[in-house]
């Protein structure tokens, strides 16, 4: 999930994330979001290469969409990164249903920014 490791862009995106690890859980705020992590704002924050379940509350409209994946990185104590280990193709599809006007939205701000 480094910068230069990133295949997939990151949207920012504030949704509310409930997150699982072992029997607890507990609940975070998506900071930005793309079809292979995450990066949570949260009280709690868990060990690097923490198996974490993560449950992403998008949109009013639909059920959430639900991942495992581990946590990958720490930012200001507050902060995790976490990406995505498995995904069913179901709710990869869900999720880029989701993301794809959110992208194409943040691709032409960007190209009005640079004209």
């Amino acid at each position: 999930m480094e910068n230069d490791r990133r295949r997939t862009r990151r949207i920012p995106l504030q949704s509310r994330v409930q997150l699982r690890f072992g029997r607890e859980n507990f609940e975070g705020e998506t900071i930005d979001l793309s079809p292979s992590g995450v990066l949570v704002k949260a009280r709690r924050i868990l060990p690097a290469d923490s198996p974490v379940r993560v449950s992403l509350h998008l949109s009013e409209r639909m059920r959430p969409v639900v991942a495992t994946g581990s946590v990958v990185r720490i930012l200001g104590g507050s902060q995790m990164g976490i990406q995505f280990d498995r995904l069913d193709l179901t709710e990869s599809e869900r999720l880029q249903e989701f993301l794809l006007p959110l992208v194409l939205e943040e691709t032409a701000r960007s190209s009005a920014t640079v004209l």
